[in-house]
């Protein structure tokens, strides 16, 4: 048996309520699990808890319980080997220590003390398994949340263990490529007569079976997408974006994005897709000023964005981060929200539709990642922003998630605002059937 929970109840901080209660869990050889629950039911916890690693998150904890990993029991604080883990935040399992993709991919591999020449043949095969090997030169730093993610999966698995906890693996991933990464991570947990905790919502997981589920707040599979549909459509001909075959490079002769000419109207909804390192994010940076582009124009409001101060630029098109924690700076929701409104941005009711009033004096640094999505999303609104950019927004969302930010984006169509959305998520496909699509590759 590689995994054995019995009747693990965890509290936190003296809390009354437990964050899990009675867990019972049994994984052999080549056995995969599904964690269900919606965000905070304590799916990211019971990962850790069953790793050993529970003293690493929180602060006074009691744990009722045992845990046996590979016939050993667990003894939190000092975790077994032959363990994998995916963080639930990509961006916050980089070692810190490479700056290649091949550097971070061999660190567990030179942690084990496995020899260059070996370690070398070893990540070619896995970056090739991934499709990251065209990747293995570049800057970790560089890289779109889709191919990190793939990263940081090859660097989990290059050390063959046995025991994988993956916290929501494929939020990053494209659509396409999400059945063929769960096939290749099965695939090395079998080979590794392993088994597979996965914290996922179900909705992303098409086409993969587990041996057992667990959910952990009793609520059943409530990913669901808003019954209405709604359209796309501008509610003005009057254009808040334009791009004029817009082409950026970050490397000479390897272009991102070549001739792309679109237009954004009022009252717009626009769907930027593609596949993971296509250019989305890149694009996004393009029209807010952060990178400048290689050849052709930008235009906001009509005017030509490459001649506006940065300020004046800022103020007209606003943008949610896809890796949220670059917006947080203060202490509090409360003050982030309020140095929003001190910037003339007043996103008092964003934050109230996208379910953020009783978080106020939340350091924004203990929400859920869904939580700390919506922010982002709500820091981007407000004002009279001509056009605002949400960079995959329903990350880590469930349903009612979901329907916060449709309620938002509607609010914000409302106001004239043209809304161009970043994303994988299938779900728009449903609400915005009609919508614009601009598909780069």
């Amino acid at each position: 048996m590689v995994l054995h929970a019995d009747s693990l109840t965890l509290t936190i901080n003296d809390e009354r309520r437990p964050i899990f209660h009675d867990i019972d869990m049994h994984l052999n050889d080549g056995n995969s699990c599904l964690l269900k629950g919606g965000p905070g039911s304590g799916k990211s916890l019971l990962g850790l808890t069953l790793c050993g690693l529970l003293p690493l998150w929180v602060g006074r904890w009691n744990l009722v319980g045992s845990v046996s990993l590979f016939g050993e029991i667990v003894q939190q604080g000092n975790p077994p080997g032959g363990i994998g883990i995916l963080l639930e935040n990509p961006y916050n399992q980089l070692s810190g220590l490479k700056k290649s993709v091949r550097c971070e991919i061999a660190f567990s591999l030179e942690c084990l003390g496995v020899s260059p020449d070996t370690m070398s043949g070893q990540i070619d095969t896995i970056a090739n398994e991934f499709g990251i090997f065209h990747l293995l030169d570049r800057d970790v730093r560089t890289l779109s949340g889709g191919e990190l993610q793939r990263v940081l999966i090859s660097a989990m698995l290059i050390s063959k263990p046995r025991f994988l906890f993956l916290d929501r693996p494929l939020t990053e991933i494209d659509t396409d490529y999400r059945p063929e990464i769960m096939k290749l991570v099965d695939r090395h947990v079998t080979d590794s007569d392993g088994a597979i905790l996965t914290a996922e919502d179900p909705w992303l997981l098409e086409g993969t079976t587990f041996n057992t589920m667990i959910n952990l707040d009793g609520s059943g599979n409530h990913v669901h997408c808003p019954a209405m549909k709604l359209s796309g459509a501008p509610l003005s001909d009057e254009t808040v974006i334009e791009t004029e075959r817009l082409s950026f490079a970050y490397e000479e002769g390897r272009p991102v994005i070549t001739d792309l000419s679109f237009t954004l109207k009022r009252g717009e909804v626009v769907f930027v897709t593609g596949s993971n390192g296509a250019g989305k994010t890149t694009l996004a940076r393009l029209i807010t000023g952060i990178l400048k582009p290689n050849g052709g124009t930008i235009f906001i409001d009509g005017e030509k964005a490459g001649l506006m101060p940065e300020w004046e630029r800022f103020s007209r098109v606003g943008y949610a981060l896809q890796n949220t924690g670059y917006h947080l700076s203060r202490n509090t929701v409360r003050e982030e929200l309020a140095l929003s409104f001190r910037a003339g941005f007043d996103t008092q009711e964003s934050a109230k539709t996208l379910g953020l009033e009783g978080l106020l004096d939340s350091h924004p640094l203990e929400l859920t990642q869904a939580e700390r999505k919506r922010l982002g999303v709500a820091l981007s609104f407000g004002g009279k922003r001509s056009a605002v950019i949400l960079d995959e927004p329903t990350q880590y969302q469930d349903g009612e998630g979901f329907e916060k930010i449709v309620t938002a984006i509607e609010e914000a169509r409302k106001k004239d605002t043209g809304i161009m959305i970043i994303t994988h998520d299938p779900r728009f496909d449903d609400t915005y059937p009609d919508a614009k699509r601009i598909t780069l590759s």
